[in-house]
């Protein structure tokens, strides 16, 4: 049993060391307490950290089962589950590999003491306390820095992914090619889907802060939808992004404003505007779509034109409508 801080306890100053003390005492049970990090705003995150160090602690060595990868990631909290797990199994599955454990998902105590049991560790997630946790692992364990892979979206982000899974595994360039080449195949298949619905449609992206809008521009290129224009919001919260790149034959405008868009849809007919505001485009009285997939693969370019065919099909009308 693993005794955690929460805000309540640290407020009233309760010393968890003697409560673990005291309940192992009492019920024969090994309680172990985790302390509160300062690092991580203490209890702000339930003592997370700590929780993670005390089971990273509980890693023992294990004879390798090959072909086999952990996958790391604080998010598997609150992610979407079965759809998105069974996709990067899938991806997984194109190099021969086996999902063995998620660190940390509903795991049991033996599944994380065998953690040292898979050949791979992958890093799926970009945050300064995924990063903490992978480095805690590997000081550990003695096992080689999880790779950092995020879950990816669209064509070009599949294929960028295959390749550096590759490289860290040895997979041999013609099988890598193979698998490329099935990504494409995969992702044509889709295009065909929804190119007659879409085909020459008008689109407007709208978009919070600086964005790699990579994927999204190279669906709708391949879908033949015509791109009027990329609009970057003026946002008031501090954009420490990088600057948008240029986007080749898009016009791009950063700065924007809710009345840019006004202006410009009284100038041009927009089929349907792609945004991650969707609460001010509503507003506007412009079909809207979103700007993001909730799921990786290319089941989530399907989801994402599956939406946005939706949207379109619904029109201006309120949500009732298109029930």
């Amino acid at each position: 049993m693993i005794l955690i801080p929460s805000c309540s306890s640290e407020i009233i100053g309760t010393d968890i060391m003697q409560l673990a003390r005291k309940a192992s005492s009492m019920y024969s049970v090994d309680v172990i307490p985790v302390l509160a990090d300062s690092r991580f705003l203490s209890s702000k995150f339930g003592g997370i950290y700590g929780l993670m160090d005390s089971l990273i602690c509980r890693m023992r060595p294990r004879e390798m089962e090959k072909g086999t990868v952990n996958l790391i990631a604080r998010g598997f909290f609150g992610s979407a589950r079965d759809i998105p797990r069974q996709v990067m199994d899938d991806m997984f599955s194109m190099f021969g590999l086996k999902v063995r454990t998620r660190f940390l998902d509903f795991c049991s105590l033996e599944d994380i003491e065998g953690f040292c049991g898979s050949e791979y560790d992958i890093q799926i997630a970009d945050t300064m306390l995924d990063d903490r946790i992978c480095e805690r692992i590997s000081e550990v364990t003695g096992r080689r820095r999880a790779l950092l892979l995020e879950q990816p979206s669209g064509l070009c982000k599949c294929i960028e992914w295959a390749e550096r899974l590759a490289n860290y595994i040895g997979t041999p360039r013609t099988e890598l090619q193979r698998i490329v080449q099935t990504l494409r195949s995969g992702f044509d298949a889709i295009i065909e889907e929804f190119k007659p619905i879409l085909s020459g449609k008008s689109v407007v992206v709208f978009c919070i802060r600086h964005r790699d809008l990579t994927w999204q521009i190279e669906t709708m290129k391949a879908l033949g939808m015509d791109i009027l224009k990329v609009m970057y919001l003026d946002s008031t919260i501090d954009d420490n992004t990088e600057p948008p790149a240029p986007i080749p034959g898009v016009e791009t405008a950063t700065g924007a404003k809710v009345c840019d868009l006004r202006e410009f849809s009284s100038r041009n007919k927009i089929d349907v505007v792609v945004t991650n505001d969707a609460y001010r485009v509503g507003r506007t009285g412009l079909c809207w779509t979103v700007l993001d997939s909730r799921y990786p693969g290319l089941y989530g370019v399907r989801f994402w034109l599956q939406t946005m065919r939706d949207c379109m099909l619904i029109g201006k009308g309120t949500w009732e409508e298109g029930l």
